[in-house]
């Protein structure tokens, strides 16, 4: 989920916890969910890089 703090948006990861740093608009928040590796379904559930690898399997370079 994005949550608000104030004048930050903040991607949360609803698997683990993991945040992202807060943003100024929502827009840019998802933005940065996105490069970041993280995936938002239509409810607003946010998974992180991490989790989507353990959840999906996906594979990445390097690994």
């Amino acid at each position: 989920m994005i949550e608000r703090f104030y004048n930050q948006f903040t991607p949360e990861c609803d698997s683990c916890g993991k945040k992202l740093a807060g943003q100024e608009s929502r827009r840019d928040a998802l933005a940065a969910l996105r490069r970041a590796g993280w995936e938002i379904d239509g409810d607003g559930f946010c998974t992180c890089a991490d989790c989507l690898f353990e959840l999906k399997g996906y594979e990445e370079e390097g690994r």
